[in-house]
């Protein structure tokens, strides 16, 4: 939880406070992921217990992901399933999850549902996501998802796709 003291944190026009609704902390979490802040958005996430929706539940598993904490990425994976079950946004999270945690059959398994699924926004951001992660393993469907071109993949500071 925010602590009472915390500074309010603004993104766009809404300030975010210790006192602000869980689903006002968790849309402004999502905009600070999308802008690239990710420290804020995961302690602004983990402050409304994890996100209020399914969407805003699996970008906090990436952030957890990608700050190396398999245990709690995995652990707020399970938690999204049993409040969210199986929406596809999670499918993108566990995907990048896997990725972050070195499963090594990460990309393939995205591979064969980018086949299955050619177009599906949940895998393309799956796709962006991993190739942010490790952007010279971008498979050619992953690159083709994101409209890169073989080498082309780019280092963004970390910020995805």
């Amino acid at each position: 939880m925010l602590p009472e003291t915390a500074p309010a944190r603004s993104c766009g026009q809404a300030l975010v406070t210790a006192e602000s609704p869980p689903e006002l902390i968790s849309e402004r979490a999502a905009c600070w992921y999308e802008v690239g802040r990710y420290d804020l958005a995961r302690e602004l996430l983990a402050a409304s217990g994890g996100g209020s929706t399914a969407q805003d539940a699996a970008i906090y598993v990436i952030l957890l992901a990608r700050a190396g904490d398999e245990a709690a990425a995995g652990a707020a994976l399970e938690t999204a399933r049993q409040r969210f079950g199986r929406a596809a946004c999670l499918e993108r999270a566990e995907l990048v999850r896997r990725l972050a945690a070195g499963d090594g059959t990460a990309w393939a398994a995205l591979d064969r549902a980018l086949a299955q699924r050619p177009g599906d926004p949940e895998l393309v951001k799956a796709a962006a996501e991993m190739t942010a992660l490790q952007p010279d393993a971008a498979t050619a469907r992953a690159r083709e998802a994101v409209g890169r071109e073989e080498g082309a993949a780019a280092r963004f500071n970390g910020a995805a796709l």
